[in-house]
């Protein structure tokens, strides 16, 4: 499948890109398109351009803006239900969580 505006293909913002490389690694083994992002402004443009999937870790949002990908998430039509993975460390207390 080629991606495209409703395509299945990933998104990874991680802050260690051997663990966002990892990542996409395993999703493309399955057969999925996968691309990882240096920042949240770089995963938000993805997702814009047409994405099924991103995986976000909860360092990766700590000092990152969230506005303009809750502004995405919000704008979806009705019937969209974009999935997204929020990767929590076990010990992790956070205001996100």
């Amino acid at each position: 499948m080629k991606p495209g505006p409703w395509s299945q293909r990933a998104v990874i913002f991680l802050p260690d890109p051997d663990e966002a490389a990892s990542a996409a690694k395993l999703i493309r083994q399955e057969g999925f398109f996968a691309n990882t992002c240096e920042s949240l402004a770089d995963l938000i443009g993805e997702v814009e351009s047409g994405a099924g999937l991103a995986v976000i870790s909860d360092d990766a949002m700590k000092s990152a803006d969230m506005g303009r990908l809750v502004d995405w998430l919000n704008a979806q039509p009705s019937w969209s239900d974009f999935a997204t993975v929020l990767l929590v460390a076990p010990d992790s207390v956070s205001e996100h969580n």
